[in-house]
């Protein structure tokens, strides 16, 4: 129950209109509060003394107030209700107790007193059945009030609706307008601009027919001016003998360059060689440490649903004050479940209202990397400008940051001074708040400070929704019982479903220059194969798998794979089949192999860094690797596995295809890596 509340106006200079609502009452009807007022409000903090919680509020207007005082109304109706029927339940055991002593006291007076008695009892039924009428009438009144007020919101959210489609045709008139105009203004400049070249031709072209009659005229005179000197100069064999001829030692230096002396030589070589590093320096900087924008994922392809309510909500806060309320705002959600397309939608919306250059887009391992890079050849200050101009900072895996001792006091700075300028921070965890503890200690700085929501794996109504959109934005066509076949049926990531429609187009444009067409249905078959689980090689399997050797030829080309523990057959196996996969597609591609390793899969942490690391030394641009075995540590975590490979490995400019373990003789598997890697 609200035994009171109070307004308070606490300004701010970024929001002069900023209140606090003070309230004194129980937690239920606290979030009854905030779940009604909606965004406006902050999370509730408890409070000492006449109020025990406070609720920040991003604005106050009359509209708000009136609804705040029918929140506050509302639940001052239901405890009232609530202690009128406590109040009847505890009357009816006292009323029955007095009839049974009445009952005894008439058995014992005369047949008089029984009448009477009987009597009064009929007048105490009566008005019994007149306070349950008038209970009821009462009831019915509440009723007709409840109808009354929810027709009355109706009401107002059809007018409030009517208001936003006025006010989006007046803006969209006046976008036309303002397009109209522009186009008239481009049509004039364009005018302005032909008209003044068709000028500057006109004078350009009297100029040089001005120049050719002067070239004509100065041609002419020095034609007279020869015929001059031809008739008063000596002969031509006398001009000859009075030349002057080079001696040999003259024409050996005109055709020989100039000697440098060793002193010279030394000092050549020293420019050079300091050239040569200032390049290698220059390429080494060029590390990007920004994430490029994906046109397609922004909110206006986005789908909303119960999976994402929450946090479709506080991105939209963010978007529309950033850095004032859900500020550092964090986002976690298992693969699958949309992350990347989120955090694009919200940088997308924060470059709308901050202007895109004052947004920086990043990712764990390109900011951690980039920064090493730039602490090794001292370009820090040139970070810290780019910092200083941002006004938003988006962080995608944030888990993902590589922090050591040369790092971490840059990155806590950076993270806290756009806390205390009110700068808007965003990032996204594949992991949940209480696993990122030990990366806030080692950042000193609190990751959780702000709002964290999360995303959840969409039902299945949504879930082919957002298929059916992602196949019309490729133009890929499927029935609906394909789509329940090869993507709903196992609920495939949603990052999964992109590469396999980017995948698709590739394998169509591939089969149609071998004179073969095929529906999408067709290709996806052929890329995804069935669900039969076979990884089981016979001896005659690992006899042509040992038999068979790649050759190598210095091909652009350079592939490894990587393959879990005690599994050497299966990886040659894998290499063997792939080649084959190639011959039969009629891909004429050429590959070396330059490493074959092996990686451990009951070690729990660290793998996809050690695979990294070891692609990136081997100068190997493409990457296969084996899943590990369901019975393994690794086996348990797969999908994370495979998605914190993948980004790692895509931050170092590497392709990576991944085959599961009981995949390893489905033919689909095949056309799957060579689509990846090619």
């Amino acid at each position: 129950m609200i035994a009171k509340w109070d307004i308070q106006p606490i300004p701010e200079p970024k929001n002069r209109d900023r209140h606090k609502l003070l309230v004194k009452g129980d937690m239920t009807d606290i979030f009854f509060i905030v779940k009604k007022l909606g965004k406006i409000c902050s999370r509730p903090e408890k409070s000492k003394g006449d109020f025990n919680f406070i609720i920040y509020l991003s604005k106050m207007d009359m509209e708000i107030m009136t609804k705040l005082k029918q929140v506050t109304g509302e639940l001052s109706k239901i405890a009232k209700k609530d202690a009128s029927q406590s109040s009847e339940e505890k009357t009816k055991p006292i009323e029955k107790s007095v009839a049974a002593e009445q009952a005894m006291m008439d058995q014992s007076v005369a047949k008089e007193a029984q009448v009477k008695a009987e009597k009064a009892k009929e007048e105490e039924a009566k008005a019994a059945k007149a306070k349950e009428e008038q209970a009821q009438a009462e009831k019915a009144k509440e009723e007709e009030a409840k109808a009354a007020k929810v027709k009355e919101e109706q009401a107002q959210a059809e007018k409030a609706k009517e208001e936003e489609a006025k006010v989006a045709k007046a803006k969209e008139e006046e976008a036309k307008a303002a397009k109209v105009k522009e186009e008239q203004a481009q049509a004039e400049k364009a005018k302005k601009e032909q008209a003044a070249k068709e000028e500057e031709a006109k004078v350009a072209k009297a100029k040089e027919e001005q120049a050719q009659a002067a070239k004509v005229k100065e041609e002419q005179a020095q034609a007279e001016k020869e015929k001059e000197q031809q008739a008063s100069s000596p002969s031509s064999s006398t001009r000859m003998r009075g030349m002057s001829i080079p001696s040999r030692k003259n024409k050996q230096q005109l055709g020989k360059p100039e000697e440098k002396t060793p002193a010279q030589e030394s000092s050549g070589e020293a420019e050079k060689a300091e050239s040569g590093r200032r390049k290698k320096k220059l390429l080494q900087t060029r590390w990007s440490m920004e994430l490029p924008m994906i046109p397609t994922y922004n909110f206006e392809n986005f789908i909303a649903g119960s999976h994402n309510r929450f946090a479709h909500a506080a991105a939209m806060a963010v978007i529309d004050n950033p850095g004032t309320m859900y500020n550092p705002l964090l986002i976690f959600g298992i693969p699958g479940t949309g992350k990347t397309h989120f955090t694009y939608s919200i940088a997308y919306g924060l470059a709308n209202s901050l202007g895109q250059r004052n947004i920086f887009v990043t990712d764990g391992i390109k900011l951690s990397r980039g920064l090493d890079l730039a602490i090794r050849d001292g370009l820090t200050n040139k970070l810290e400008e780019i910092f200083k101009q941002a006004k938003a900072l988006v962080i995608d895996d944030v888990h993902l940051l590589m922090l050591a001792e040369g790092n971490k006091k840059f990155l806590s700075k950076l993270l806290n001074d756009f806390m205390s300028k009110d700068k808007q921070i965003v990032v996204t965890s594949l992991f949940p708040p209480k696993a990122l503890g030990g990366l806030e200690d080692q950042l000193g700085f609190q990751l959780t400070q702000g709002w964290m929501v999360d995303l959840k794996i969409p039902n299945a109504e949504k879930y082919k929704a957002i298929v059916t959109k992602m196949m019309d934005s490729v133009d890929i066509k499927l029935d609906e019982e394909s789509i329940n076949k090869f993507f709903l049926k196992n609920f495939m990531a949603l990052g999964d479903v992109v590469e396999t429609f980017e995948q698709v187009k590739k394998l169509e444009k591939l089969i149609a220059s071998m004179d073969n067409r095929m529906s999408h249905a067709q290709l996806l078959q052929m890329l995804l194969g069935d669900s039969s689980e076979d990884s089981v090689l016979l001896e005659d399997d690992i006899n042509k798998a040992e038999a068979f050797k790649l050759k190598t030829k210095d091909n652009w080309f350079k592939w490894g794979i990587f393959y879990s523990k005690g599994c050497q057959n299966e990886a040659k196996w894998i290499i063997y089949s792939l080649y084959e996969k190639s011959k039969e597609l009629g891909i004429n591609v050429e590959w070396d192999q330059v490493f074959i390793e092996e990686y451990n899969s009951d070690e729990s942490y660290g793998v996809p860094f050690k695979i990294a690391d070891v692609a990136s030394e081997k100068k190997a641009n493409g990457i296969i690797i084996m899943g590990p075995q369901s019975t393994s540590v690794l086996g348990a975590q797969e999908q994370e596995f495979k998605h914190l490979s993948s980004k790692i490995l895509t931050s170092f400019f590497i392709k990576s295809s991944w085959i599961k373990a009981n995949k390893i003789k489905d033919s689909a598997s095949y056309v799957k890596i060579l689509m990846d890697l090619i």
